[in-house]
């Protein structure tokens, strides 16, 4: 998996950047080895004004399949990360389901 980090409006720090692989890694668990690229974005909309305004987008792109893409606004930028690797977590997981019900489907007995 590709863990590409971006930040804008601010400085990506070492604390918040191993935040962020922490989080991914969690939250995608056994999804991660199917993406092979994962891509974060975060942003400081108003600048110094403070106010809900850091942004944490994830795009976890898995083969075949649309992205999936996890926004979330919070005023603090470790709670924005958190909770937008947990949706896209939680997304993949689904989307693992749902591909895992197709490959393998039941046996119907006669």
């Amino acid at each position: 998996m590709i863990l590409d980090i971006k930040s804008s409006g601010f400085d990506l720090t070492a604390a918040l950047e191993a935040h962020v692989v922490n989080r991914i890694g969690h939250s995608l668990g056994p999804c991660a080895y199917r993406a092979p690229r994962v891509t974060v974005r975060m942003q400081d909309i108003n600048g110094p004004k403070g106010g809900v305004d850091k942004e944490c987008r994830i795009v976890v792109s898995l083969p075949g399949k649309a992205p999936i893409v996890a926004t979330v606004r919070d005023e603090d930028m470790y709670v924005a990360i958190a909770r937008a690797a947990r949706s896209a977590g939680r997304a993949a997981y689904r989307s693992r389901s749902r591909f895992s019900a197709r490959v393998h489907p039941r046996s119907v007995a006669t």
